[in-house]
């Protein structure tokens, strides 16, 4: 995914002064990278406002600075969009305004604009909103952000179309190369954020003359644990037939990036999908995920079911599908049958249905978790499938077979 290079006016001066408090290792640097990426590619902060405001409430002077820094990096290449951000971000913290600062790194030399020994970011402040108002809150909701959205687009879109045939051009989607046409009303742009990240999409006529069968699984962010292998095993020991994993080239930008795009992609989004990735054999078409894996499995048999092609089965394990989305899938008759499985009885926070504020409040939980199994201790909460343990492939296999119970094979 290419969202590297200037879009908007020259960088901002890289000599600026860097915060010399708050100091970030490598591993912090690369995810504040991908987050810039992400931000120059927003037409809309949708998604991102709620993320950086809940960060700067629940960590304070850290949150500023992590903030502060990715602001920084996303206006090294496009300057006027890094600056929006701060500006509407500055709305959602209640007139605070965060700087642009780098973050310097754990040894790097303090630059000699850096004077004084003091934060940059001023002195220590608490977080201003306790976590009942953010509930509550105007950007928690989103809805009022997102008709003030329409509106803005809507004043400001031309009124005189441009011709079809230039309309009509090759977007390349997340999840394929697609042809685009506006001007087809049956697809229209739904004006979610995810809508815009990867571009309008119509639907050639797809594979209806040349059905796809198997069973595919996707894994979760990243889409690179030993687990994903496993569960493809247990599926084919369990008797649901032709079962193989999802080419991860085609579906993930890494785990830091995925993790982050749940929010944008828990909606119905408009990108495309290439099916010429799937197979012919095989009794079903089925598609499996896991997590994140859940959202990219549902946009792909939302889009096969759409043009006109048959899904035997949509299983949804431990997925952050918006309730709209989710119902959307159930009503559509190209589509066998949906099965969800949530994981809450195993602590975890996430589940079908639940609102993006909800999803954004169970971050905590989720690192929690995430740090038990970088520690050894497999399988907690949200990874109760993912262990590399005995007790993980025990758990993966109960799975398969409940799998093969709800029919797949």
């Amino acid at each position: 995914m290419p969202l590297r290079g200037g879009f908007l006016g020259k960088p901002v001066n890289s000599n600026l002064v860097a915060d010399d408090k708050h100091r970030i290792d490598g591993n912090k640097r690369v995810m504040h990278e991908d987050w810039a990426r992400i931000i120059n590619k927003a037409p809309d902060f949708n998604g991102i406002l709620p993320t950086f405001k809940y960060h700067v409430e629940t960590n304070g002077d850290a949150g500023r600075a992590d903030v502060a820094d990715m602001l920084w990096r996303a206006s090294q290449t496009n300057p006027s969009q890094a600056q929006s951000l701060q500006r509407e971000l500055a709305g959602a913290l209640g007139g605070e305004t965060i700087p642009m600062r780098r973050a310097l790194l754990v040894g790097e030399e303090v630059p000699k604009q850096n004077a004084s020994g003091n934060s940059l970011l001023g002195p220590q402040q608490p977080a201003k909103y306790d976590i009942e108002q953010m509930r509550k809150s105007y950007w928690q909701s989103m809805e009022t952000y997102k008709a003030e959205l329409a509106q803005k687009q809507q004043e400001t879109q031309p009124q005189t179309p441009m011709p079809k045939e230039e309309q009509r051009q090759t977007d390349p989607g997340k999840r394929g190369v697609i042809s685009t046409n506006p001007d087809n009303p049956a697809y229209p742009d739904r004006g979610n954020f995810a809508d815009k990240l990867w571009g309008s999409r119509v639907k050639a006529k797809p594979f209806v003359d040349e059905p796809r069968k198997g069973t595919y699984y996707f894994g979760g962010a990243g889409m690179d644990g030993a687990y994903i292998g496993d569960m493809v095993k247990a599926m084919q020991e369990n008797g649901v037939g032709n079962a193989k994993a999802v080419d991860p080239a085609k579906w993930t930008d890494g785990e830091k990036v995925d993790a982050a795009m749940t929010l944008l992609r828990r909606n119905r989004d408009s990108a495309g999908t290439d099916f010429s990735q799937f197979g012919k054999e095989g009794k079903q078409f089925n598609m499996v995920g896991y997590s994140h894996g859940g959202l990219q499995a549902a946009q792909a048999a939302a889009d096969y079911a759409e043009a006109g092609g048959k899904v035997d089965h949509l299983v949804l394990v431990g997925t952050p599908i918006s309730q709209e989305f989710l119902d959307r899938l159930k009503s559509n008759p190209n589509i066998g049958k949906v099965v969800v499985k949530d994981i809450e009885g195993q602590g975890d926070p996430i589940r079908a249905g639940m609102s993006a504020g909800e999803q954004i409040m169970s971050l905590p939980k989720l690192t929690e978790d995430q740090a038990k199994g970088n520690q050894g201790q497999y399988g907690f909460g949200h990874f109760y499938y993912a262990g590399s343990d005995a007790e993980g492939m025990a758990r993966r296999r109960e799975l398969a077979k409940q799998l093969y119970d709800w029919g797949l094979r």
